[in-house]
C-alpha cells in the first residue's frame, strides 16, 4: 500500500471526477474539479505533497497548491534516489568492516577498540580467546586493531559522497518543513497570515524592483529607492533563527531509538560452546560503563565491552574464574552474558549515525543558510505585520479594512490636459488648447483573497475619497476599458497583482490622450479642478497625459 507523506514528490497520473458523487464532472476532469483551476493541470505533472487527510492530498505545483484524490497520484521515482543512511552504513562503511567481519570470525570490542582473532597458540598468559569443544581446548591470541573512532572517521572519509548526500537531503527536508510550516499554527488569524505572507513575499519583491518602473514614471513619482522598513526587525530574525535551530537541535538530540519488545531468546548450540547459561542472564544495564565511549558504536554499546560472535553480541563481564571458555584482556578474565541480536545493534547504529549527520547539518548547513534566515525572517516579519492596519514602503504597501487586505500603489499628484480634439456634451469642440486639471495624490488597491486553495486578486479600486475621470468615487472600481484581465491571470502569482496595479496607475496618469477616450467622468465635469499653466510651472507639477518631449521646441 502506497503511503503519501508530506514532502514526497508525486506525479499526477489519473483524473477521477466521474467517481465523485457530489460533483461528478466529466471523465477528463479531476476528482476535486470544483477547487480552483485544477483542471488546467496536465497529466504527468509533478509536484510536492504539502498536506494529507484521508484520501485528500494537497500538492504544490509551480507555486500553487491543488487538491487531488490519492488515486490520481503515484510516488515519483525521484524519491527512490534519496539515499537512506542505513543503506550506506550497513552496506558500505563501518558495518561492512566490523559486523561483516564478525560473520566470519569472532571479533571483540574492548575499551572502544576492535580486537580480532590471531593465530592459534598454547600457554598464552594474556590477550587470548579460549573455547572448549568436545573436551578439546582451543586458544587464539587476540590482536588489537584500530580504535572504533578512527574506523568511523576512515569510513566517513571513504564514503564522503554518500554521507554528504544524506546531509543535503536532510537539509532540503528541513527547508521544506520550514516552508510548509504555517506561521499561524499558534496564531489565531490563519487566513490573514497566508494573505500577508503572499503580499510580502510574492507581491512586494516585484514592486521593489527598480527595473520594472518605466523611466518617465520614476521621474513623475520622484521615487528614491530606500532601505525598506521591514529590515528594522532584522535583529528579531537573528534571534528567531537562533531559537529555531536550538529547538530543532534539541528535538533531534532527544529522539529515542524505538525497539520492539524482545521475545524470550532460545538457548543455542553456541551458548553451550561458550558456556553461556540462559537461566543466569544478567541485566548489564545496571552495571557501570566499562569505558567512556568516543565512537558511535561505543555509544550504541553503552560503553560495554562485547564479543560479536555468529550474528549476536555478548556482553563481557569481568570474572575471577579462568574457565574452559574465557576471554582474557590485559590479564583480566571475562565471561560472556546477555546476548542480543546483531541486527538490533546495526539498526541502532544507523539511527545514531543519522542523528550525528543531522546534528552536523543543523549546526553548519542550516545555521549558515541564507535560505533559512530568509524564511525565519519572513515568519518574524509576518507576525509583526499582522498587527498593522496599514504598512507602506516608498510608493506601495498594504492596508487592512475589516477582514479585507488590499495591496496598494500610490498615484501621485498630477495634471491632465484636456485633449485638443475634446468634444463637449453639447457637441461643441474644444477651442481652448490650454485647459489643465489638477488631481491630488491617491491610492489604488487590489483586494487579495483566497479562492479556496490559492491567492486571487480583485479588480483595482480607489481606497480614498477621491474623484477622477477614470473612477466613480470612494471604493469604486477604476475604469480600464477593454483591459485584458486574462493576460494578467496567466502571469505568476504576485507579478499579476503588480502588473494590474501599474497598468491601472498608468491609465489614470496618461490614459486620457484624445477626445475619443471614454472615461467614466469626462474632464468637463472637473472645472473646479482647473489650474493655469503658470501655477503648474510654479508648483512643478507633472502633466502626465501629454508627451512633453514631443511638444518641446527644438533649439
Amino acid at each position: 500500500m502506497v503511503e503519501f507523506k508530506k514532502g514526497l514528490e508525486v506525479v499526477i497520473v489519473k483524473s477521477l471526477a466521474s467517481k465523485n458523487r457530489n460533483d461528478p464532472g466529466r471523465s477528463y476532469q479531476y476528482y476535486y474539479a470544483s477547487t480552483g483551476d485544477i483542471n488546467g493541470i496536465p497529466l504527468n505533472s509533478e509536484g510536492v505533497i504539502t498536506n494529507t487527510k484521508e484520501d485528500m492530498i494537497w500538492v504544490k505545483i509551480k507555486e500553487k497548491v491543488y487538491l487531488f484524490n490519492k488515486e490520481e497520484l503515484k510516488i515519483s521515482e525521484n524519491n527512490k534516489n534519496k539515499m537512506n543512511i542505513s543503506e550506506v552504513s550497513t552496506n558500505n562503511s563501518l558495518h561492512s568492516y566490523v559486523f561483516s567481519l564478525a560473520t566470519k570470525t569472532p571479533v571483540f570490542v574492548i575499551n572502544d577498540r576492535l580486537y580480532v582473532l590471531g593465530e592459534e597458540g598454547n600457554n598464552l598468559e594474556q590477550d587470548f580467546f579460549q573455547t572448549t569443544k568436545q573436551g578439546k581446548k582451543t586458544t587464539h591470541k587476540l590482536v588489537e586493531s584500530a580504535s572504533l573512532n578512527s574506523l568511523e572517521e576512515l569510513a566517513e572519509t571513504h564514503f564522503f559522497k554518500e554521507f554528504e548526500e544524506f546531509r543535503n537531503n536532510y537539509f532540503k527536508k528541513v527547508i521544506n518543513e520550514i516552508e510548509g510550516t504555517k506561521v499561524s499554527e499558534n496564531y489565531p488569524y490563519e487566513q490573514n497570515v497566508k494573505l500577508v505572507d503572499f503580499i510580502v513575499n510574492k507581491v512586494f519583491p516585484h514592486l521593489r524592483n527598480k527595473e520594472q518602473n518605466d523611466e518617465k514614471l520614476e521621474n513623475i513619482l520622484g521615487i528614491k529607492r530606500v532601505k525598506n522598513n521591514i529590515s528594522e526587525v532584522k535583529e528579531n530574525y537573528v534571534r528567531n533563527e537562533s531559537l529555531f535551530i536550538t529547538e530543532l537541535i534539541k528535538k533531534v538530540s532527544q529522539q529515542k531509538f524505538q525497539t520492539k519488545k524482545n521475545k524470550k531468546r532460545k538457548t543455542t548450540k553456541l551458548d553451550f560452546i561458550l558456556g553461556f547459561d540462559q537461566n543466569s542472564n544478567v541485566d548489564v544495564s545496571k552495571f557501570p560503563e566499562d569505558y567512556k565511549p568516543n565512537s558511535i558504536l561505543g555509544k550504541v554499546l553503552e560503553g560495554r565491552n562485547v564479543a560479536i560472535i555468529n550474528n549476536e553480541i555478548y556482553a563481557l563481564i569481568k570474572t575471577e574464574n579462568n574457565g574452559d571458555q574465557s576471554i582474557n584482556i590485559s590479564e583480566t578474565n571475562y565471561s560472556l552474558v546477555s546476548p542480543i541480536s546483531l541486527d538490533l545493534v546495526k539498526a541502532k547504529f544507523s539511527f545514531e549515525l543519522e542523528r550525528k549527520l543531522m546534528l552536523e547539518t543543523l549546526k553548519v548547513k542550516v545555521a549558515e543558510s541564507k535560505k533559512v534566515n530568509e524564511i525565519l525572517g519572513r515568519d518574524s516579519k509576518i507576525k509583526e505585520l499582522l498587527e498593522k492596519t496599514i504598512y507602506e514602503e516608498e510608493d506601495f504597501g498594504f492596508m487592512k479594512e475589516g477582514n479585507h487586505y488590499y495591496v496598494f500603489l500610490k498615484v501621485p499628484e498630477h495634471v491632465l490636459k484636456m485633449p485638443d480634439d475634446y468634444v463637449y456634451f453639447n457637441g461643441q469642440r474644444n477651442k481652448d488648447k490650454n485647459k489643465y486639471y489638477r488631481f491630488g495624490e491617491t491610492k489604488i488597491g487590489v483586494r487579495i483573497f483566497f479562492d479556496g486553495l490559492n491567492t486571487s486578486e480583485g479588480q483595482p479600486r480607489l481606497l480614498d475619497n477621491y474623484t477622477h475621470p477614470f473612477t466613480g468615487g470612494m471604493n469604486q472600481h477604476v475604469c480600464l476599458g477593454n483591459y485584458n484581465y486574462t493576460a494578467t491571470y496567466m502571469l505568476e502569482q504576485g507579478l499579476n497583482v503588480v502588473t494590474l496595479l501599474k497598468d491601472t496607475r498608468r491609465t489614470m496618469l496618461s490614459g486620457y490622450v484624445s477626445g475619443g477616450t471614454k472615461p467614466i467622468n469626462p474632464l468637463e465635469r472637473f472645472e473646479h479642478k482647473r489650474i493655469s499653466l503658470e501655477e503648474i510651472k510654479k508648483l512643478k507639477l507633472p502633466i502626465t497625459n501629454i508627451n512633453l518631449k514631443k511638444n518641446k521646441p527644438k533649439k
